[in-house]
């Protein structure tokens, strides 16, 4: 996939094109639809393009722009027209710099997706571009999942409450946390149950604070994981005074050092919420069980083939 910055001209060399536009942060089901519609009306000779909506930076995303573009790609996107962080974009802007230097022949877009709050497709701008261009626009409505409308939105309030199994049935996959190992204070290692810290997580959606089952998946190479069922700890450590949100994660019959190393965090099922306790030794007591809980879960998962 080629990702090219919407500040150049591209004159038509990548024409004709169908344009997918939406935010495609969290590249769930409802992001999905539109990329399958793409597929589905494009002829071979046919050129996806996809143009990222900006996002407020201030918002926490759930993927990431490095995950996100992968997920585009594996969905069929063959180009990518994104923004620089810097830039600041009006829809008019946006029509100016897509179909004015394209040969575009549709449009596929949720029909609430906007930019500063007005909705794309009620836009006079966007109403006056596409059909001076002649260009066919396909609105889709959001999917609704379960009689509860699919939006990024509410993907986020799920993870906010701990309910990682009804995000992932939106997302169509598990909510990873993607990070390098760094060094912590190796408290879990005193305590009899070694952990990885993981790092850069600032970006992310955070989830509940608790306990989880999940999977990590250790980065080999640029093709391979290798992954461990695992215990993650995410939250602030209210026992020994802690006071930042970290993520930590005991790796069920695993030995070695993984510093530096990536991870992906896969988050599969809420365990318990996060406690006080009066003591380490009623820490290390609710952790053995946690454990025990943990292997009777990991009886259950089939861990993903290599990527």
């Amino acid at each position: 996939m080629k990702i090219i910055n919407l500040n150049t001209t591209f004159g038509n060399a990548y024409s004709p094109v169908t344009l997918v536009i939406s935010d495609f942060d969290g590249m769930h089901k409802g992001h999905q639809r539109l990329l399958q519609e793409a597929n589905s009306l494009c002829e071979e000779d046919g050129t996806i393009v996809a143009v990222p909506l900006p996002i407020d930076k201030k918002e926490k995303v759930i993927t990431p722009e490095l995950t996100r573009n992968k997920l585009l790609q594996q969905y069929g996107v063959s180009k990518l027209f994104q923004l620089s962080k810097e830039q600041v974009i009006s829809i008019k802007d946006l029509l100016t710099l897509t179909i004015n230097n394209l040969t575009v022949e549709r449009i596929i877009i949720d029909e609430n997706s906007s930019i500063d709050n007005q909705q794309l497709t009620k836009s006079r701008d966007f109403i006056n571009f596409t059909q001076e261009k002649q260009i066919e626009v396909i609105s889709l409505p959001p999917l609704q999942i379960n009689q509860q409308r699919l939006t990024t939105k509410l993907i986020k309030q799920l993870l906010a409450s701990g309910q990682v199994e009804q995000a992932q049935a939106l997302l169509g996959r598990p909510y990873v946390v993607i990070g390098h190992v760094i060094h912590g204070e190796k408290l879990g290692r005193k305590l009899g149950f070694p952990t990885i810290n993981l790092g850069e997580i600032q970006a992310y959606v955070i989830p509940k604070p608790g306990v989880y089952f999940g999977l990590v998946g250790i980065q080999q190479d640029e093709y391979t994981l290798e992954y461990w069922n695992v215990l993650i700890s995410a939250g602030y450590r209210p026992t020994v005074a802690g006071k930042d949100y970290l993520i930590e994660a005991h790796l069920l019959g695993f030995t070695g050092d993984l510093y530096d190393k990536q991870v992906n965090l896969s988050f599969l099922h809420f365990m318990r919420e996060e406690e006080n306790f009066s003591d380490l030794d009623a820490l290390i007591k609710q952790m053995e069980l946690d454990k025990r809980n943990g292997e009777r879960l990991a009886n259950l998962v089939t861990h993903p083939k290599n990527e």
